[in-house]
């Protein structure tokens, strides 16, 4: 299931050596895991990377958000150069971790790249090659499939999904069947920003495995 990594990584703590792309000196990076949280998307605490196992010690393991962003383009940001748009945040995260020159997607389009990130497996072989229309039954990450939300929980680990799903409508498919501790967000991929709404007129806000209505904007 393509796992083997996570195992190495929840047992281990390794030090890396990485230089940015602006030719910055190379940092050396503890790396560890205790917890993983979800919002929806690609950025990680600079203490934590990948790559080889060495024992870990007794030192805390920081917590990870990883960010998946759609439609977000290589040069959005101020840290990538982007002089139109301003990212303070993402830029002070960027000055105080580590950026990287090369990073590729499995898909360009939501579900796919969700379902190879969450699953480990392509996205060809699980059925879900293009996006799940609104609504829609019978299809997204299998109900019986092992996710990386799955193998953290079963490590100890408390997971955390906020803001767009697109994995499946089915509840055998949702957030909580599929490893997530907690959730709230939308089952499907956008809704109104005010009314919560998907594009059909289906109330689409959820926390857990409830349907809820809140006031407020969305950006989803």
């Amino acid at each position: 299931m393509g796992f083997d990594v996570i195992q190495v990584l929840l047992k281990s703590m390794v030090v890396l050596r990485v230089t940015d792309c602006r030719g910055r000196c190379a940092r050396q990076l503890r790396i560890g895991m205790r917890s993983i949280g979800f919002w929806m998307l690609a950025i990680l605490h600079p203490q934590n990377l990948v790559v080889s196992s060495v024992q870990a010690g007794t030192a805390d393991r920081p917590n990870i958000v990883f960010i998946l962003a759609d439609d977000l383009g290589y040069g959005d940001l101020g840290c990538y150069g982007a002089t139109d748009l301003k990212t303070p945040n993402l830029d002070r995260l960027a000055d105080d971790g580590v950026t990287f020159t090369d990073f590729y997607a499995n898909a360009p389009v939501c579900s796919p790249t969700r379902a190879a990130f969450l699953s480990g497996r392509y996205q060809q072989r699980i059925g879900l090659d293009n996006a799940l229309y609104y609504q829609e039954m019978g299809r997204g990450l299998p109900s019986d499939a092992m996710t990386v939300a799955d193998d953290l929980r079963a490590s100890g680990c408390t997971t955390g999904l906020s803001g767009k799903w697109h994995l499946g409508y089915d509840f055998t498919r949702q957030p909580l069947q599929q490893g997530f501790d907690h959730f709230f967000g939308l089952l499907g991929g956008n809704h109104h920003y005010f009314k919560h709404m998907d594009r059909i007129g289906v109330p689409d806000l959820w926390l857990d495995n409830k349907p809820i209505e809140r006031e407020g904007y969305s950006t989803a």
